[in-house]
């Protein structure tokens, strides 16, 4: 998904921050093509008009999918954080890590970021919950069956 951004003296230029909701690397766009990069992974140089140079460098997290960005020291969010409710819903999951076992740690862990992924593509309220409320109830019943305390019939 693409997400315009604006920056102090790029005024007259288009600066997107593409991201995937399924985890990979997101790149900065000027003007339609890659940003050239900067000295590190995830960093780009833009040159303003004015002949400076702005460090843009991405800041991830670990379950949201569209990364902030810092120029020059100064964080701009991309799109809003999610909100707390949607934040406790999104890693509900995250209670079979309470669990024993690895497996619903795994479980749990996954679920959330699956979840946080859905609730940063562009369909309807209602179908996001619906979706998370699968994905969810998916992972505690694969959390069941591979525990052995939910038998399949045979």
């Amino acid at each position: 998904m693409d997400y315009p951004v604006v920056i102090d003296g790029f005024q007259d230029h288009e600066i997107i921050v593409r991201s995937s909701p399924w985890g990979a690397a997101s790149t900065l766009l000027l003007d339609g093509e890659t940003a050239p990069a900067g000295p590190r992974r995830n960093q780009y140089i833009l040159t303003r008009p004015d002949g400076t140079e702005a460090l843009v460098k991405f800041r991830g997290s670990l379950f949201d999918s569209v990364p902030q960005v810092i120029v020059d020291g100064k964080v701009i969010n991309v799109v809003p954080l999610l909100t707390w409710p949607v934040t406790v819903w999104c890693l509900l999951p995250l209670l079979l890590c309470f669990t024993p076992g690895f497996d619903g740690i795994m479980l749990g862990f996954a679920a959330s970021w699956i979840n946080t992924r859905i609730f940063r593509t562009e369909r309807s309220t209602t179908e996001k919950y619906l979706f998370t409320t699968a994905v969810t109830l998916g992972a505690a019943g694969l959390y069941l069956l591979l525990s052995g305390r939910l038998r399949l019939p045979q």
